[in-house]
């Protein structure tokens, strides 16, 4: 078993309860992030982090409406068999200014 901590401190972090709260929950998914057994005080820039989290995994709903998704495929020819056995696929999310957006880009809560 492992601990893991999060801590933000009044009122550099916030004056009310929820915003403690919301900002030690942060600063707890960055401790996990980090190693087992850790722990972690808020910071502004795990705000940000977060922020860029949310943005890129809430707005791809949105992307159907202007139709921004991208999909590539490939076929993988296996040399041994000769065959064509496997066909790899890549999703692409076109955010404009921001660039192209690869599935394997997804953020982790780490």
């Amino acid at each position: 078993m492992t601990t893991s901590i999060g801590a933000s401190v009044a009122p550099r972090d916030g004056t009310k309860a929820d915003i403690l709260i919301k900002n030690a929950l942060t600063a707890l998914f960055e401790a996990k992030c980090q190693e087992k057994d850790n722990f972690c005080y808020y910071s502004e820039e795990m705000a940000a982090k977060e922020l860029e989290k949310y943005r890129t995994t809430v707005k791809p709903y949105q992307c159907y409406k202007n139709d921004s998704l991208i999909l590539k495929y490939a076929p993988v020819f296996d040399i041994e068999s000769k065959k064509y056995n496997v066909v790899r696929t890549r999703l692409l999310w076109d955010r404009g200014e921001k660039g192209i957006w690869r599935a394997g880009k997804i953020y982790k809560l780490c």
